[in-house]
């Protein structure tokens, strides 16, 4: 989830490996720490509640008003805007690499193959052993084929990026149309079985004729969810998680079409870094879709997000999915956007370092984010599975971020790279980096 390799002038290459500290994009890394904090707020709802209660668009009845806050926060500024931002960080990642790898004269694909490889087994593990809301898997294999265009122009990395969206929207639509969503079962009217483990009764419940199952969003699915994660042991958690991320990888990136979003984000982000998007004189694009954020994208998902209330069934959910996508799209480009023109503008320059900070050490962030809230949520740590509200999860997330931030910070301080973008480098180059300030291991 980090760049190894910022941008690099012909003075300033090393013979080989990973480019020096002070070589870094700044910007980047604020945007990368930026990132965090959204993908958090969206990947709260998950960590502790069941998956069932996500797919469920609108505030529950008897939500209070912070809580309906909360939730139509992270529904408009968060949700949908976050993984495309940081797959457009991973495309910027490829031309940076690609770039550095020419400028020192090494093989530029074998290098890139093995970064893939690793990123594809640590997500591999991180979906196992922790969450199942993983990105890391998704984005390596969209990595490897983007990595089929990684000596296309500019313009035609950003025209692919676009048509893939397009595509994107395309999909989500169709889907919506041939595939209605699913009715959850009335709580009332099921049964929910209590002996046996929570595995054992929801096998049970796949069979039960009279009372359909209808999906996550089953309160017989809740329910046994919850005691796995809440109550453990972990072969009944894996059972949940091992369900939860297969289904998703199925329903969501590969028939929901989140997949061809990912890669055209990974498409824009290259494209961009191809234009030239941190370059001083490219404030007027970086103003541009600012603007195009916040004046097009924004109230497009504004509209979307509301639709479903105005108007029931298919012609309010079909519209809003789209406009979600499109919207979400034009939004992330704003957040982009906006974050470098903030960082290049010397605003808020001790925010930015320390935010700065997370972002140089993405990879281990994200998982340390996964660890730590985990911790707080499942069986092996304090067990408030299904305990908090979404205004709570917000204040969460908060406390949560600055701790991630505060552990980068002060890591940093004796530290050149954060430990699993350490290992990352050394796996990927095949040569042990120094990890300690002043040469030490």
């Amino acid at each position: 989830m980090s760049d190894d390799e910022p941008r690099e002038t012909p003075s300033t290459v090393s013979p080989s490996g990973p480019v020096k500290e002070r070589n870094r994009i700044g910007a980047l890394d604020v945007v990368r720490g930026f990132a965090l904090l959204g993908i958090l707020f969206v990947n709260m709802r998950f960590f502790a509640m069941p998956l069932g209660l996500y797919e469920q668009w609108l505030p529950a009845e008897d939500a209070t008003t912070l809580d309906v806050l909360a939730h139509w926060f992270i529904k408009i500024f968060c949700e949908s805007k976050f993984y495309p931002l940081y797959a457009m960080l991973f495309g910027m990642g490829l031309v940076l690499q690609r770039t550095s790898a020419l400028k020192r004269g090494r093989a530029f694909v074998p290098l890139y193959l093995r970064r893939l490889a690793v990123l594809f087994a640590i997500g591999l593990v991180h979906a196992i052993l922790l969450w199942y809301g993983d990105i890391l898997v998704v984005y390596s294999v969209a990595g490897l084929t983007l990595l089929c265009f990684a000596r296309a122009t500019a313009r035609s990395l950003i025209t692919v990026g676009v048509v893939l969206i397009g595509l994107t929207t395309v999909v989500i639509a169709l889907v919506a149309l041939v595939i209605p969503p699913t009715v959850p079962a009335d709580a009332a009217s099921v049964p929910i079985l209590t002996e046996g483990t929570p595995l054992a009764r929801l096998f049970e419940t796949f069979q039960d004729t009279e009372h359909p199952f209808t999906g996550p969003a089953d309160p017989r699915w809740m329910a046994y969810e919850t005691e796995a994660y809440r109550e453990g042991p972990f072969v009944q958690a894996l059972g949940f998680r091992a369900m939860s991320y297969v289904g998703s990888i199925v329903t969501v990136y590969i028939l929901g079409g989140v997949g061809l979003h990912v890669l055209g984000m990974f498409s824009l982000g290259a494209g961009l870094m191809k234009v030239g998007i941190f370059d001083p004189d490219k404030r007027a694009l970086r103003r541009r879709l600012a603007l195009a954020g916040l004046l097009v994208g924004l109230p497009l998902v504004v509209v979307g997000a509301f639709l479903p209330l105005a108007v029931a069934g298919a012609g309010g959910e079909v519209p809003r999915d789209v406009l979600q996508c499109v919207g979400g799209s034009l939004m992330s480009l704003g957040y982009l956007a906006g974050v470098i023109l903030l960082v290049q503008g010397g605003r808020f320059v001790r925010l930015t370092r320390t935010v700065a900070s997370a972002g140089r050490m993405g990879l281990t962030g994200y998982l340390s984010e996964t660890l730590l809230v985990t911790g707080l949520m499942y069986w092996w740590g304090f067990g408030l599975f299904g305990t908090i509200s979404p205004a709570g999860e917000v204040g969460l997330t908060l406390v949560a971020y600055a701790a991630v931030v505060l552990i980068s910070t002060l890591w940093l301080r004796v530290a050149l790279f954060g430990p699993l973008e350490w290992a990352w480098r050394w796996l990927t180059y095949l040569r042990r980096p120094p990890l300690l300030r002043g040469g030490g291991a």
